[in-house]
């Protein structure tokens, strides 16, 4: 496995701090280097009249074990909190999927994982998804569900169409992103789902740990 695809069901479900988990674990437990990407990302934060940063990128760096810089990690920044692909076209820029897919190349003998940018059929370039950019890559997918009111249906069509992309689903986890959520909702999706499932609970501090549990499904 040369990497991994974090998606979500939505944008704010948590794909960032699920994706500095999975980092964490591979850390725990093995030798290789592992690096993150995200490739593309709106809503930065304007830092000078020249620069922007995203937060997630910082984020992501913090739980990286590499010497990568916040561009290494997400080269094409937007300020305007929309979809990359109106993004681009206000800013009349010209970045393609294969841009993309390139910023997501990592040295031989090394792990990476990509965060997308939303949910897995957001927009992304032009007329293209984050499911064209993991077809392109072709790596098995994780999939981050917010625990909250009507979780299960957007949980349920996100995995139809990662099959339907014929992508390699290697969980779904359902992430506690508010204190008060339903423990029902974790029940009701193990039956409904056949992949295997995880449940992180609320995390005030936001903190990335590594999970033990999901370290065996990623067949290193």
């Amino acid at each position: 496995m040369g990497g991994l695809f974090v998606t979500g069901t939505d944008t704010n479900v948590g794909k960032t701090f699920v994706t500095c988990c999975l980092m964490e674990t591979l850390k725990a437990h093995q030798s290789k280097t592992v690096y993150a990407r995200k490739p593309i990302a709106s809503g930065a934060i304007r830092f000078t009249a020249q620069k922007l940063i995203s937060e997630d990128a910082m984020l992501l760096k913090k739980s990286s074990s590499n010497g990568d810089t916040l561009n290494d990690i997400c080269p094409y920044l937007f300020e305007e909190a929309i979809s990359p692909a109106r993004a681009i076209k206000l800013n009349q820029q010209d970045i393609s999927l294969t841009d993309l897919a390139k910023a997501c190349q990592f040295p031989n003998d090394s792990i990476g994982i990509i965060e997308g940018a939303g949910g897995f059929y957001s927009p992304l370039t032009g007329t293209q998804l984050n499911s064209d950019l993991a077809i392109k890559l072709k790596w098995p997918v994780i999939l981050v569900v917010s625990n909250q009111i009507g979780c299960l249906n957007q949980a349920l069509l996100s995995i139809l169409a990662i099959k339907y992309s014929q992508l390699e689903l290697l969980a779904v986890i359902l992430n506690d992103t508010t204190v008060n959520t339903d423990s029902d909702n974790y029940t009701d999706l193990c039956e409904l789902v056949k992949e295997p499932c995880l449940h992180l609970p609320y995390q005030a501090n936001k903190r990335p740990y590594a999970i033990d549990s999901l370290y065996h499904l990623l067949n290193l």
